[in-house]
């Protein structure tokens, strides 16, 4: 059921072609854009295998057992030949890069530009950067497992 106290334009119903056509350009733009970074990380990543995905808190300190399991588990991941795939930020992100880092096996961040957010974390042997939140893509096309920390418990998915 259409929702009659919302405005929602289509494109022909914005009133001066100028401006629908400045509507469709920039939106065309910014899919290509988002193209453009799924292919860079493609490229990049279809190397990468076999890889284990780690998910968790930014939040997390370092001083946390949560942090410090999450190092420990990573490195014997990256030393059983698994690369680690994180978000790239910090808290588990960090500690997961980290482990992975001090590993045999490449550590592997996925960083988002965010305005006041993220920055990324200095354990990454692969560093890729994207503007678009489709990054979560990366972390699951090329992996054969992948581990969430929740709540101070390890999580397997997969």
């Amino acid at each position: 059921m259409i929702d009659q106290q919302k405005n929602i334009p289509s494109l022909r119903a914005i009133a001066t072609p100028d401006r629908a056509t400045s509507v469709k350009a920039r939106e065309s733009w910014q899919m290509w854009g988002i193209i453009s970074e799924f292919v860079e990380a493609s490229e990049r990543l279809s190397e990468i295998s076999p890889s284990v995905s780690i998910f968790g808190s930014a939040r997390t300190a370092p001083d946390s057992p949560r942090y410090q399991r999450a190092v420990e588990i990573a490195r014997k991941l990256s030393d059983a030949g698994f690369a680690v795939i994180s978000g790239g930020g910090q808290g588990i992100m960090e500690a997961a890069n980290k482990g992975a880092f001090g590993g045999r096996s490449p550590s592997v961040g996925l960083n988002i530009e965010l305005p006041h957010e993220q920055c990324e974390n200095a354990y990454q042997n692969i560093s890729l950067r994207f503007r678009h939140f489709f990054r979560a893509q990366g972390f699951l096309r090329q992996v054969r497992g992948s581990l969430r920390r929740d709540a101070g418990r390890v999580r397997h998915a997969r």
